[in-house]
């Protein structure tokens, strides 16, 4: 072979370049590989997921912030980009993998009471307030609108005066009580620890709106939640309490029955089930205050003492004329007083974490009372002078009772309990059911007006 034949042999094709030498192979990233190194990019301090969303810690504010699902999406999307991650399903995957690598249930449970402000961290000791500085040890993710400040709130104390105007002083002031609680362990979100929701109830016009709309005034946005309680049984709408402060309802049907065992689940610090729209199922215990606004009595057919006690009562009673009413006052109060309303509210909470409960409302009992009667249809029967004669030493047939019942609420338009019911709600009452020596079974303390049986 010539050295010519040789040389054109040992040469590329024409046309084609020389492959390069080969590299050293590089291992593809793995999805927890590029998990490690997103996470790693969020700072010194790793997120924590908790609540079904994923939490950072921000220096500028001092809070624990959430990072929207589609943000963790998009930026796993423009960071990295290997062969295990070029469509949006490796985006999720690795963005649920980064949640589960993370997760640390219940971790902002934990936190100190107290509540940050643009002034620093208002911490409840005992009966005494201490303020320090942001730091993720706090474990805060909601701060205050405002700075309190104990400044001027003539306005609002007038409003105050007029909403819970009262014959008795006492229990004016003990309203006023109340709700200065209720603010206050809304605000350092100490209230769902007492397992309990608040109905304000009463008139039109009479300024259950504006108390929730300054409540309202005092969160972030974000944190002020607006779910009702008749959608607690959804997993969506429970899920949407996650995480919140307040959970304000401006009005409830009058004409639907409350799903009382959501309600109490809820309020009774279990854990829920949640979902956030396309994201997994998760489990959380709520964490937010709840408000409810009212013309009308909630629906409810539980009569159990469990229920009614999860309730805190406050009447609005005094209607303000049409030609009286200051259509600005609300949002004049939040212009110029809300820092005093702020420094009110954390009063309240220094006071009801020193006495350990809520101020003693007469207006609570009576308008509980009230509520109660008027769902329960057996209660209400028996409350019906012209029906019932109540006397301890009085007795009816047990029968005779049952079918007075029922006349009774068809004259009324209510639904008559069937008999088994009726005689257990009877007993449940208080009263006792027993046999007489002739074979009779009748009901102690109760006797039937005459005219009830025609």
């Amino acid at each position: 072979m010539t050295a010519a034949v040789s040389s054109i042999l040992d040469s590329p094709p024409r046309g084609r370049k020389k492959p390069p030498d080969p590299k050293p192979a590089v291992p593809e990233q793995t999805h927890f590989d590029i998990a490690t190194d997103w996470i790693a990019t969020q700072g010194a301090l790793a997120p924590v997921a908790d609540e079904g969303r994923l939490w950072a810690y921000r220096e500028t504010s001092g809070l624990w912030e959430a990072i929207p699902p589609e943000r963790i999406h998009t930026d796993i999307g423009a960071r990295f980009r290997s062969q295990n991650c070029k469509k949006y399903a490796d985006y999720k995957a690795v963005a649920a993998l980064v949640h589960d690598m993370t997760a640390c249930p219940e971790y902002f449970a934990g936190a100190p009471i107290g509540c940050m402000t643009p002034d620093g961290f208002y911490a409840v000791r005992g009966s005494e307030f201490t303020v320090s500085p942001p730091s993720p040890e706090l474990r805060q993710r909601c701060a205050m609108a405002v700075t309190p400040a104990d400044t001027d709130t003539s306005r609002f104390d007038q409003f105050l005066d007029q909403s819970f105007r009262h014959d008795d002083l006492g229990t004016s002031i003990a309203q006023q009580r109340l709700l200065q609680e209720i603010v206050g362990a809304a605000l350092v979100g100490t209230f769902y620890r007492y397992e309990r929701a608040v109905l304000l109830h009463g008139k039109a016009q009479a300024g259950k709106s504006t108390v929730l709309r300054l409540i309202e005034a005092l969160f972030p946005p974000q944190f002020v939640g607006s779910v009702s309680p008749f959608a607690w049984s959804d997993d969506y709408h429970a899920a949407a309490l996650a995480g919140l402060r307040i959970n304000l309802v401006g009005e409830l049907p009058a004409d639907k029955e409350l799903p009382a065992a959501a309600f109490k689940l809820i309020t009774g610090r279990d854990a829920v089930q949640g979902r956030h729209p396309f994201g997994r199922v998760f489990s959380f215990r709520p964490t937010c205050g709840h408000i409810f606004n009212s013309n009308d009595f909630i629906t409810t057919r539980d009569q159990h003492p469990a229920f009614w006690r999860r309730w805190l009562c406050l009447d609005f009673a005094n209607s303000v004329p049409d030609t009286d009413r200051d259509e600005d006052l609300g949002e004049r109060i939040i212009r110029e007083e809300l820092p005093g309303v702020a420094w009110w509210g954390l009063e309240g909470a220094r006071r009801l974490a020193a006495r350990g409960g809520f101020t003693n409302s007469p207006a609570h009992h009576a308008v509980l009372k009230r509520w109660r009667q008027s769902s329960d249809a057996v209660a209400e029967f028996l409350a019906d002078a012209d029906a019932v004669r109540v006397d301890a030493a009085a007795v009816a047939v047990r029968g005779e009772a049952y079918e007075a019942f029922r006349a009774w609420c068809k004259d009324n338009g209510r639904q008559a309990l069937a008999k088994r019911k009726f005689f257990s709600r009877i007993e449940g009452l208080g009263y006792v059911i027993s046999q007489t020596s002739n074979g009779y079974w009748v009901i102690r303390g109760i006797g039937l007006v005459p005219t009830s049986m025609t």
